[in-house]
């Protein structure tokens, strides 16, 4: 008996051998097969990552105040804007893609916009639906998109190969039905 499961154990060890050294693993990122691509985002609070300014009257900015970010290493552990305590989805998804960061906002205080490299238009409360927020409709993020389009921000060769992402997964419509319907 015993050495009946001793060759077992032996033939078990040099099938683990045998099959071991066939399989090749790299665990080192492929950095010439990279491709930035250009990032395109609309929708809601699933992938805003931050675009509206901070504001104590507003309630969709409270992703810029404690608890948001307080677990997310990747901002330093502090407030971004986002409705998550770390990355949403057009983060994830950027990353995917190869990008270091989401695209920015369709405005910035400090400087021009730049669509080379994607726009975010996601706004938090966001629906399909105009409702009383029609600012924040996915609607009027598309007319935004269409206008950097038609003033040149955003440019033909910025479309090529360009991914966009649609969120509106958080209920907005169906909480203000009754706003949009009557």
């Amino acid at each position: 008996m015993t050495k009946l499961l001793f060759t077992a154990c032996c033939c078990f060890l040099i099938l683990l051998l045998v099959n071991a050294g066939t399989h090749h693993v790299e665990a080192r990122r492929h950095r010439e097969r990279r491709q930035d691509r250009t990032l395109f985002v609309f929708g809601d609070s699933f992938v805003d990552a931050g675009n509206l300014p901070r504001s104590a009257k507003s309630r969709a900015s409270r992703g810029w105040y404690y608890p948001y970010g307080s677990s997310d290493s990747a901002h330093r552990n502090r407030a971004t804007g986002r409705l998550s305590d770390d990355l949403v989805q057009s983060d994830f998804l950027a990353r995917m893609l190869g990008n270091d960061d989401e695209p920015p906002p369709p405005y910035s205080p400090n400087e021009a916009v730049d669509g080379s490299g994607g726009v975010n238009f996601a706004l938090p409360m966001s629906g399909v639906l105009n409702g009383p927020e029609e600012e924040l409709a996915l609607g009027g993020q598309i007319d935004q998109f269409r206008r950097l389009v038609s003033r040149g921000v955003i440019r033909d060769a910025d479309l090529d190969g360009s991914v966009a992402l649609v969120s509106v997964a958080n209920g907005h419509d169906y909480s203000h039905v009754s706003d949009t319907t009557w």
